[in-house]
Parts: C-alpha cells; sequence; structure tokens
C-alpha cells in the first residue's frame, strides 16, 4: 500500500471535487484533516484517480463517510463493507502524552470525554476517555466538532471556548487546569513528555 503522502499527492484534487459538489469548502480541509480517503481509489489498480467525485471515503477506523444523492453527508460506524485495512497514520500508535507533544491544538468536548490533537502535519488524532484515554477515529467527534476545529487550525490565540468545548493553543498545564480538566493532563503528561 501507498504511504499518506503518496496518496494524498494522488487524491488531493478529489477534495476540491467534494468542496465544490458540495458547496462546502471546509470539508475537503476536514477529509483529509480525518485521513480519509476514497474507498473506490483504495481499492482500484489504477494508480492516477480520476477527477470525479467519489462519494464513498473511509477512515482507519473502519468508518465510511458517504455522500448521498441529495448532498448529504452520512456516516457509519464500524462499516462492514470496507474489505481491506486502510491505516496510513506512522503517529497512530502513540501515547495520548506523546500524541500532545507533536501536536498544536488541542480539542476537547464537554467534560474532556473527547480529545482531538491537530498534529504539526496537520493530521487529527484522537482520543475517547474510558478507564484511560483510548484512541479513536476522528470522525467519533462528529461533523459540529470538525468543523469547528478545521475553523481553526491556523489559529495562534491561546485559548477559545464554544459552550463547553475547548479549543487549546498550545496545551498548558495551566489552561487545562484552569479548564477543571486536570483528568486530561494527567493522562497527557503520564508517559513524562
Amino acid at each position: 500500500m501507498m504511504g499518506i503522502e503518496e496518496l494524498y499527492i494522488r487524491i488531493k484534487k478529489l477534495f476540491g471535487v467534494v468542496d465544490g459538489y458540495l458547496d462546502n469548502k471546509a470539508l475537503g480541509s476536514i477529509f483529509k484533516m480525518c485521513r480519509l480517503k476514497p474507498l473506490d481509489v483504495l481499492l482500484a489498480k489504477d494508480k492516477s484517480p480520476k477527477t470525479n467525485l467519489y462519494t464513498h471515503w473511509v477512515d482507519e477506523w473502519h468508518n465510511s463517510l458517504m455522500i448521498t444523492s441529495n448532498k448529504r453527508i452520512r456516516l457509519v460506524m464500524n462499516d462492514l463493507s470496507i474489505p481491506i485495512p486502510v491505516k496510513t497514520d506512522i503517529y497512530g500508535g502513540l501515547s495520548i502524552g506523546r500524541t500532545a507533544r507533536i501536536s498544536k491544538l488541542v480539542y476537547a468536548t464537554p467534560g474532556c470525554e473527547w480529545v482531538a490533537f491537530l498534529g504539526i502535519d496537520n493530521y487529527l488524532r484522537a482520543f475517547i476517555r474510558m478507564d484511560e484515554y483510548e484512541p479513536c477515529s476522528p470522525l467519533s467527534l462528529r461533523m459540529e466538532h470538525l468543523y469547528r476545529l478545521e475553523e481553526h487550525k491556523d489559529d495562534t490565540c491561546s485559548q477559545q471556548i464554544y459552550g463547553s468545548s475547548i479549543i487549546i493553543l498550545p496545551a498548558s498545564k495551566e489552561m487545562i487546569y484552569d479548564l477543571d480538566a486536570h483528568i486530561l493532563w494527567d493522562a497527557i503528561t503520564k508517559d513524562g513528555v
């Protein structure tokens, strides 16, 4: 299987097709941040995808995002129709602490149940709080949160709060403790980073 950068060089124009078809300039960026790939391109033997609208996109967690004929997005979690592994994240196995270290933005949902890190490579890595923080699909955050992340991916401000969702740039102990999210900070610093 080809690497993520080679794959995205080949499908870069396809993000623009999605943006144009759905008349939404943020979606292509969200697709790339979540490392979505068109299933038809992954299955095809042709190494040069045509600049068409691909309607079935998959992530590394066997989830699908489908574009319907009425220009809606349908999310299918744990999609059993995906026949091949699509792992392309070279940092996918890192702990939450090491992930935080290579990230430029931290986004936490209410109660810090879900936490997403936008890496310096502009890819999202998400975690869900179980007994400890476990890696999960960025699509688990739902589109509302992904749009907010996309909107602020290039910000340099220190903190923004939307209701109880939090964007923190960069992650610092003081900011996280001020937001009473010390469980998150303890998880981030657990492995000594």
